[in-house]
């Protein structure tokens, strides 16, 4: 990817996509998430985690 706008919007589709595994990608090793008002968490392992326990337990909402 050569330019911002192209990176975000890879992210973005990746995030939209629920692929955990992809977003990995993009993620630095000593990253830090925090997810809305849950406590944060640091390390790339650890985001990865967490992400692909909120994407467990949301429905999917699918908007035509």
């Amino acid at each position: 990817m050569n330019n911002v706008n192209e990176y975000m919007k890879s992210l973005y589709q990746t995030v939209d996509n629920r692929d955990v595994e992809s977003l990995a990608s993009f993620l630095h090793d000593d990253v830090s998430f925090c997810f809305s008002n849950a406590d944060p968490v640091s390390g790339k392992d650890a985001v990865i985690d967490m992400n692909s326990q909120f994407l467990i337990l949301s429905p999917i909402c699918l908007i035509p």
